[in-house]
C-alpha cells in the first residue's frame, strides 16, 4: 500500500499526515475531494474538530500537512477498510480506535452502544409524536441546522455538528438532550437527569454533579 496525494476515484480511505511530526489521521469518505477540502479549510479557520490536528497546524502551519489516499473502496466496504488500517496502529491523531465514527473525547465501546440501544427498545410513542419527529428530522436534514437560520455548532464528545439532529444521529443521546446539554453546558447534572439518561448511566455515577461542558458538550454560536 503506497499512499498517494493524487485522488483518482470518489470514495476511499485516506490519511492526513503531518510531514514534520509524523502524526497521522486515518479516515474514510464517500467523497475524497470534499473531505480533503474540509480538513484544510477548517484548519485554516482554526476550527478543526480534531484538537491534535489543530495543535500541529498552529505549531507547524498548513504546509506541513498532506492528504494521501491509502486505498479506494466502494461505499459499502469503506468502514471495513478503515477498521483494518486502524487495527494496524500508528495513527496518533485518531482518538477513537473504532471505525464507527467519532473525532475525539469519550468513545463508547460496542457493548455500551448496545446497552443504550436496548434501553430504548419498547419506548412508546404516539403516531402523532412520531409524525412530528419525522417532519422535524426531514427539515433538519434539508437545512443542515436546527432551523432555517443556522445558529452555530453543537460540540459533543464524538465531534462537532451543524445541527442537534446530526449530533444525535449515532443514537447515543437523544436530540432534546443534545440541545439541553450543549446550550446549558454549565448546568450541573442531577441524579434525576442521570436516572433518565442511558448515555450518562453508561459512563457511571461519577458524572452526577459535573456539568455537560466537563463531559465535552457545548454550543458555539456564530
Amino acid at each position: 500500500m503506497t499512499p498517494s496525494s493524487t485522488i483518482n476515484a470518489k470514495s476511499g480511505v485516506y490519511q492526513l499526515r503531518n510531514t514534520i511530526t509524523g502524526n497521522k489521521y486515518v479516515g474514510r469518505s464517500a467523497s475524497l475531494h470534499t473531505r480533503r477540502n474540509a480538513h484544510f479549510s477548517t484548519m485554516r479557520r482554526r476550527d478543526h474538530r480534531n484538537s491534535r490536528v489543530q495543535a500541529d497546524f498552529e505549531a507547524h502551519g498548513i504546509e506541513s500537512f498532506v492528504f494521501e489516499v491509502l486505498e479506494y473502496a466502494d461505499k459499502g466496504s469503506l468502514k471495513t477498510a478503515e477498521q483494518r488500517l486502524l487495527d494496524q496502529g500508528g495513527f496518533a491523531y485518531n482518538f477513537a480506535k473504532s471505525a464507527t465514527g467519532g473525532h475525539g473525547g469519550f468513545t463508547h465501546s460496542s457493548e455500551s452502544r448496545e446497552k443504550i440501544r436496548q434501553s430504548r427498545i419498547g419506548t412508546k410513542q404516539t403516531d402523532e409524536s412520531r409524525r412530528r419527529q419525522s417532519q422535524t428530522r426531514r427539515a433538519m436534514k434539508m437545512t443542515g441546522s436546527d432551523s432555517c437560520r443556522f445558529g452555530g455548532y453543537f460540540h459533543t464528545p464524538w465531534g462537532k455538528f451543524g445541527s442537534s439532529y446530526q449530533a444525535s444521529e449515532n443514537g447515543l443521546v437523544t436530540q432534546p438532550s443534545i440541545i439541553k446539554w450543549c446550550k446549558n453546558a454549565d448546568n450541573t447534572i442531577s441524579s434525576k437527569s442521570f436516572g433518565k439518561s442511558p448515555y450518562l448511566q453508561s459512563i457511571g455515577k461519577s458524572v452526577i454533579g459535573k456539568t455537560p461542558r466537563q463531559l465535552g458538550f457545548s454550543f458555539q454560536p456564530v
